[in-house]
Protein backbone atom coordinates (compact mmCIF):
# COMPACT_ATOMS: atom_id res chain seq x y z
CA UNK A 1 0.00 0.00 0.00
CA UNK A 2 2.81 2.53 0.61
CA UNK A 3 3.77 2.32 -3.10
CA UNK A 4 0.26 3.38 -4.12
CA UNK A 5 0.36 6.38 -1.80
CA UNK A 6 3.80 7.37 -3.09
CA UNK A 7 2.63 6.97 -6.68
CA UNK A 8 -0.49 8.99 -5.97
CA UNK A 9 1.54 11.76 -4.29
CA UNK A 10 3.91 11.85 -7.29
CA UNK A 11 0.94 12.03 -9.70
CA UNK A 12 -0.63 14.78 -7.62
CA UNK A 13 2.66 16.72 -7.61
CA UNK A 14 3.00 16.36 -11.39
CA UNK A 15 -0.61 17.51 -11.80
CA UNK A 16 0.01 20.63 -9.69
CA UNK A 17 3.22 21.48 -11.59
CA UNK A 18 1.47 20.90 -14.92
CA UNK A 19 -1.46 23.14 -13.99
CA UNK A 20 0.85 25.90 -12.75
CA UNK A 21 2.83 25.78 -15.98
CA UNK A 22 -0.39 25.87 -17.99
CA UNK A 23 -1.55 28.90 -16.04
CA UNK A 24 1.74 30.67 -16.78
CA UNK A 25 1.46 29.80 -20.48
CA UNK A 26 -2.18 30.90 -20.44
CA UNK A 27 -1.08 34.34 -19.29
CA UNK A 28 1.47 34.53 -22.15
CA UNK A 29 -0.67 33.32 -25.06
CA UNK A 30 -4.17 33.77 -26.40
CA UNK A 31 -5.20 30.53 -24.72
CA UNK A 32 -7.29 28.82 -27.39
CA UNK A 33 -4.76 26.08 -28.08
CA UNK A 34 -4.25 25.41 -24.38
CA UNK A 35 -7.99 25.39 -23.77
CA UNK A 36 -8.32 22.69 -26.43
CA UNK A 37 -5.47 20.67 -24.88
CA UNK A 38 -7.07 20.90 -21.43
CA UNK A 39 -10.48 19.89 -22.81
CA UNK A 40 -9.01 16.89 -24.67
CA UNK A 41 -7.01 15.81 -21.64
CA UNK A 42 -10.10 16.05 -19.43
CA UNK A 43 -12.10 13.88 -21.83
CA UNK A 44 -9.34 11.31 -22.08
CA UNK A 45 -8.80 11.13 -18.33
CA UNK A 46 -12.38 11.04 -17.17
CA UNK A 47 -13.48 8.39 -19.66
CA UNK A 48 -13.95 5.06 -17.98
CA UNK A 49 -13.16 6.05 -14.39
CA UNK A 50 -16.67 5.88 -12.88
CA UNK A 51 -20.37 5.58 -13.51
CA UNK A 52 -20.65 9.31 -14.26
CA UNK A 53 -18.26 9.74 -17.18
CA UNK A 54 -17.67 13.49 -16.98
CA UNK A 55 -17.96 14.10 -13.27
CA UNK A 56 -15.59 16.75 -11.96
CA UNK A 57 -15.44 14.77 -8.69
CA UNK A 58 -14.67 11.19 -9.70
CA UNK A 59 -14.57 8.55 -6.99
CA UNK A 60 -11.36 7.04 -8.29
CA UNK A 61 -9.01 9.99 -8.12
CA UNK A 62 -5.84 7.90 -8.41
CA UNK A 63 -6.94 6.68 -11.85
CA UNK A 64 -7.66 10.24 -12.93
CA UNK A 65 -4.30 11.48 -11.60
CA UNK A 66 -2.47 8.62 -13.35
CA UNK A 67 -4.18 9.31 -16.70
CA UNK A 68 -3.58 13.04 -16.36
CA UNK A 69 0.09 12.35 -15.68
CA UNK A 70 0.34 10.18 -18.81
CA UNK A 71 -1.46 12.80 -20.88
CA UNK A 72 0.71 15.62 -19.55
CA UNK A 73 3.91 13.72 -20.25
CA UNK A 74 2.87 12.88 -23.82
CA UNK A 75 0.92 15.99 -24.91
CA UNK A 76 2.27 18.91 -22.89
CA UNK A 77 5.87 17.76 -22.47
CA UNK A 78 6.20 15.85 -25.75
CA UNK A 79 7.71 12.77 -24.10
CA UNK A 80 8.07 9.97 -26.66
CA UNK A 81 6.87 6.41 -26.03
CA UNK A 82 4.26 7.33 -23.41
CA UNK A 83 0.96 5.58 -24.10
CA UNK A 84 -1.86 7.82 -22.92
CA UNK A 85 -4.83 6.68 -25.03
CA UNK A 86 -6.58 3.33 -25.06
CA UNK A 87 -6.74 1.18 -28.21
CA UNK A 88 -8.86 2.36 -31.16
CA UNK A 89 -9.95 0.44 -34.28
CA UNK A 90 -7.59 0.79 -37.20
CA UNK A 91 -9.73 -1.28 -39.60
CA UNK A 92 -13.22 -2.83 -39.50
CA UNK A 93 -14.00 -5.48 -42.12
CA UNK A 94 -17.14 -7.51 -42.72
CA UNK A 95 -16.43 -11.09 -43.79
CA UNK A 96 -19.60 -13.15 -44.20
CA UNK A 97 -21.38 -13.30 -40.84
CA UNK A 98 -18.34 -11.98 -38.94
CA UNK A 99 -16.77 -8.57 -38.35
CA UNK A 100 -12.99 -8.35 -37.89
CA UNK A 101 -11.85 -5.35 -35.87
CA UNK A 102 -8.12 -4.64 -36.08
CA UNK A 103 -6.89 -2.36 -33.30
CA UNK A 104 -4.00 0.09 -33.47
CA UNK A 105 -2.13 -1.78 -30.73
CA UNK A 106 -2.18 -5.07 -28.84
CA UNK A 107 -5.29 -5.50 -26.71
CA UNK A 108 -6.45 -7.46 -23.71
CA UNK A 109 -9.98 -8.78 -24.36
CA UNK A 110 -12.58 -10.36 -22.11
CA UNK A 111 -15.38 -12.04 -24.08
CA UNK A 112 -18.62 -10.08 -23.95
CA UNK A 113 -22.08 -10.44 -25.47
CA UNK A 114 -23.22 -6.88 -24.80
CA UNK A 115 -20.43 -4.36 -25.45
CA UNK A 116 -20.53 -4.43 -29.27
CA UNK A 117 -23.67 -3.74 -31.31
CA UNK A 118 -24.37 -3.65 -35.06
CA UNK A 119 -26.89 -1.63 -37.04
CA UNK A 120 -28.65 -3.89 -39.54
CA UNK A 121 -29.70 -1.90 -42.59
CA UNK A 122 -29.09 -1.68 -46.30
CA UNK A 123 -28.30 2.05 -45.97
CA UNK A 124 -25.10 3.45 -44.48
CA UNK A 125 -27.01 6.53 -43.25
CA UNK A 126 -29.48 4.61 -41.05
CA UNK A 127 -27.04 4.11 -38.17
CA UNK A 128 -27.20 7.84 -37.36
CA UNK A 129 -30.97 7.61 -36.79
CA UNK A 130 -31.52 7.21 -33.04
CA UNK A 131 -34.72 5.20 -33.55
CA UNK A 132 -33.05 2.57 -35.73
CA UNK A 133 -32.54 -0.86 -34.14
CA UNK A 134 -29.16 -2.04 -32.97
CA UNK A 135 -28.51 -5.72 -32.16
CA UNK A 136 -25.80 -7.22 -30.03
CA UNK A 137 -22.71 -8.68 -31.68
CA UNK A 138 -20.93 -11.05 -29.29
CA UNK A 139 -17.17 -11.53 -29.31
CA UNK A 140 -16.39 -14.98 -30.72
CA UNK A 141 -12.61 -14.89 -31.15
CA UNK A 142 -9.63 -12.72 -30.26
CA UNK A 143 -5.93 -12.47 -31.02
CA UNK A 144 -3.22 -9.97 -30.08
CA UNK A 145 -4.80 -6.99 -31.88
CA UNK A 146 -7.91 -8.44 -33.60
CA UNK A 147 -11.41 -8.97 -32.22
CA UNK A 148 -13.90 -11.07 -34.20
CA UNK A 149 -17.64 -10.51 -33.70
CA UNK A 150 -20.63 -12.56 -34.81
CA UNK A 151 -23.41 -10.83 -36.76
CA UNK A 152 -25.81 -13.81 -36.74
CA UNK A 153 -28.60 -11.72 -35.19
CA UNK A 154 -28.52 -9.31 -38.12
CA UNK A 155 -31.09 -10.26 -40.77
CA UNK A 156 -30.17 -7.39 -43.13
CA UNK A 157 -26.80 -5.95 -44.19
CA UNK A 158 -24.49 -4.60 -41.49
CA UNK A 159 -24.29 -0.80 -41.84
CA UNK A 160 -22.39 0.21 -38.68
CA UNK A 161 -20.71 -1.01 -35.53
CA UNK A 162 -20.57 0.62 -32.11
CA UNK A 163 -18.72 -0.21 -28.91
CA UNK A 164 -19.60 0.80 -25.34
CA UNK A 165 -22.31 3.13 -26.65
CA UNK A 166 -24.54 3.24 -23.56
CA UNK A 167 -24.83 5.41 -20.47
CA UNK A 168 -23.22 2.61 -18.46
CA UNK A 169 -21.69 0.16 -20.97
CA UNK A 170 -19.81 -2.00 -18.45
CA UNK A 171 -18.98 -2.24 -14.78
CA UNK A 172 -16.20 -0.09 -13.38
CA UNK A 173 -12.80 -1.22 -14.70
CA UNK A 174 -14.46 -4.22 -16.39
CA UNK A 175 -14.95 -3.17 -20.01
CA UNK A 176 -14.05 -5.97 -22.41
CA UNK A 177 -11.32 -4.18 -24.42
CA UNK A 178 -8.24 -2.68 -22.76
CA UNK A 179 -4.67 -1.99 -23.75
CA UNK A 180 -2.41 -5.06 -23.53
CA UNK A 181 -1.09 -4.01 -20.10
CA UNK A 182 -4.71 -3.50 -18.94
CA UNK A 183 -3.96 0.12 -18.04
CA UNK A 184 -6.19 2.05 -20.46
CA UNK A 185 -9.69 1.17 -21.72
CA UNK A 186 -10.63 1.27 -25.39
CA UNK A 187 -12.61 4.35 -26.36
CA UNK A 188 -16.31 4.10 -27.24
CA UNK A 189 -16.95 4.43 -30.98
CA UNK A 190 -19.64 4.25 -33.66
CA UNK A 191 -18.27 3.64 -37.17
CA UNK A 192 -19.64 2.51 -40.54
CA UNK A 193 -18.82 -1.02 -41.69
CA UNK A 194 -17.67 -1.73 -45.24
CA UNK A 195 -17.57 -5.13 -46.91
Amino acid sequence: MPETNTSFRFSKMVLIIFLLQLRNEFDKKEGTYLRDVIRKLKYMIMRGTGPVSFSIHPRYKQDVAHRLTLGARAVAYGEKGVSFQGPFPQAIRLQGKYINITYSEKVSVTKSHTAFEVCCSSSQRDHRNASFAWVRAPIVETSSNVVVLSTDKCSDEVAALRYAWRDWPCQLKACPVYSADHALPAAPFMLPVKS
